[in-house]
């Protein structure tokens, strides 16, 4: 491959592609979660609408960039092209299971707008890994699983129940990489605040268990989730970036697999 179609190759995934590997993890556990707790085709065109939805974001942080400081160059008519073709998918895909599913499917989505609204201008100002920006990012796209899961006949409890668990997973899991890599670059960084919002979060699963609103599959999700904690932060090995990201992936798969067990017994 010669120079030229390795540049070209590279400027294409740079304006495609999301640059975060955890966002990934963001996108596919909600989808995951919902599809294992009450699947449907509705369901499925929804996942449809969320990945292009998700897919979307990182032509349109380009444009709206290029546009914020009045310049036009050749990668913003690239970004442009993605971005109708994108919204044009997720929103055929929308449409579809708005013909399909119940119509209370839609209810998340008007705290997941706003939610999403917000991290797109955070990442338009360069501000994209900014604390509130990643949070409200994952949690927006975390709407997917409460949402899938009503378009495939669930309850409104069951969609409360899963969106819980993904805000919660998005929060500790944030705040683990936040500061694990803080750590690496030998920066100060909150140790305990870290561990004290996984203890957090297992307690609610756990007291949420005691009352057997879910099963005992989600505290032990929690349980991992904090053990991974203790070890990367008490006890750190220097790893590349890549790997955590790609580890929290993994546990984020095995979080949903768990809760799907949890919430349906």
């Amino acid at each position: 491959m010669n120079e030229a179609a390795i540049k070209g190759r590279n400027s294409w995934r740079s304006v495609v592609l999301p640059t975060e590997h955890g966002g990934w993890g963001f996108l596919f556990e909600p989808i995951l979660l919902g599809l294992l707790v009450s699947f449907s085709w509705s369901g499925v065109a929804l996942s449809i609408a969320a990945t292009n939805v998700f897919l979307l974001q990182q032509p349109l942080k380009i444009v709206l960039k290029d546009r914020l400081r009045g310049k036009r160059y050749p990668r913003t008519a690239l970004a442009e092209r993605f971005v109708t073709l994108f919204g044009v998918i997720a929103l055929l895909s929308g449409i579809l299971a708005l013909l399909t599913a119940r119509s209370d499917f839609l209810a998340p989505l008007l705290i997941a707008i706003p939610l999403a609204l917000l991290q797109v201008s955070y990442a338009a100002r360069n501000r994209g890994r900014e604390l509130v920006a990643e949070m409200s990012g994952a949690w927006a796209l975390g709407a997917s699983a409460p949402m899938i899961a009503l378009a495939g006949g669930a309850t409104m409890l069951t969609a409360f129940l899963l969106w819980l668990v993904l805000v919660a997973r998005a929060l500790v899991s944030i705040m683990y990489v936040r500061v694990r890599l803080r750590r690496a670059r030998q920066e100060a960084a909150r140790v305990e605040g870290a561990l004290i919002l996984h203890g957090a979060a297992l307690a609610l699963f756990v007291a949420l268990w005691l009352r057997d609103a879910v099963g005992v599959a989600l505290p032990v999700a929690f349980g991992v989730l904090l053990a991974r904690a203790a070890k990367g932060l008490l006890a750190p090995r220097a790893v590349p970036t890549k790997v955590i990201g790609f580890s929290e992936i993994g546990y984020g798969i095995l979080v949903a697999l768990l809760a799907a067990l949890a919430i349906q017994s």
